[in-house]
């Protein structure tokens, strides 16, 4: 799991994003919708691309600012996840489908 790339956890109730610290080769995150409470994480992830997330306090902003600072591209718009990673050349696998149901 630490090698994951790409992660999708729009529309949930997360407040404590900080086990994703351990996901080093994490690319691209979906996080919008959520009350996150420790947005600095973020900068401790080497190999972030993309983050979705709307902040939500001048704190946050900060951090998003931060990010962009270091080649961080951040999303703020209702814009799909994955055509943006297409867009941006990100691959991305899909895991599970309705189609096998």
């Amino acid at each position: 799991m630490k090698s994951l790339r790409i992660l999708e956890l729009e529309h949930n109730k997360f407040t404590d994003i900080s086990p994703l610290k351990e996901l080093i080769y994490l690319e691209a995150l979906d996080i919008r919708d959520n009350q996150v409470e420790n947005l600095d994480i973020l900068l401790e992830l080497p190999n972030l691309k993309v983050v979705f997330y709307e902040a939500q306090n001048k704190e946050q902003e900060e951090v998003l600012k931060k990010l962009i600072d270091k080649g961080c591209t951040v999303v703020e718009t209702k814009d799909s996840f994955y055509s943006f990673l297409d867009k941006m050349g990100i691959e991305t696998v899909e895991l599970y489908s309705t189609d096998n149901i």
